[in-house]
């Protein structure tokens, strides 16, 4: 466990703080942190961190954007989210990118954090409460969204749950924003 090198990746410092007496409380060593998505990438390409816990709501970028970002770019880093979100899609998201581990700030806490980075340590994965509930929820949906839609269809209602503005969506796409 204490030969673990961690990244951290939450918008709010008070956050970023409790995370790194935490993680420096179990042995292990920090080795950067950043508040918002592009920073995080410059952060992550620099330090090649063993292990990234990473909010998937940031400022510029999202953890999702910046994971696929990283990956790209050959970093392979275990990721271990933890966000406030337990909704169904950014649980679905998290399955999608085939992250290690998902903690929810909200209702699984610093204890299960814990326990993700023990199992870490030991090369298995870990999933809090909350993800599994969202996840069985969303299995069970005869009309969940990724049934009823295409990956396009998703990929155009995650930007736009992003608030990214209709010409950049439409950039994305290779089309005009009246099509959007």
């Amino acid at each position: 466990l204490q030969s673990m090198k961690v990244a951290l990746v939450d918008d709010f410092p008070i956050i970023r703080d409790l995370l790194r007496k935490a993680v420096v409380d179990t042995g292990l060593s920090v080795v950067g942190e950043a508040a918002d998505g592009a920073s995080a990438v410059e952060v992550i390409a620099s330090t090649k961190p063993d292990v990234l816990i990473l909010d998937v709501d940031l400022p510029t970028i999202s953890g999702f954007e910046l994971l696929e970002l990283t990956r790209r770019i050959g970093i392979h880093s275990k990721c271990l989210v933890f966000t406030a979100s337990s909704e169904i899609f950014p649980v679905y998201c998290a399955e999608r990118f085939n992250v290690e581990g998902y903690v929810s700030k909200r209702y699984d806490g610093l204890p299960e954090l814990l326990n993700a980075l023990s199992a870490f340590a030991e090369g298995k994965r870990f999933f809090g409460g909350a993800f599994r509930r969202a996840s069985e929820l969303r299995r069970g949906d005869p009309l969940s969204f990724d049934k009823i839609l295409t990956p396009i269809q998703m990929y155009v209602l995650a930007l736009i749950g992003e608030l990214h503005p209709d010409d950049e969506i439409a950039r994305a796409l290779g089309t005009t924003a009246a099509n959007v």
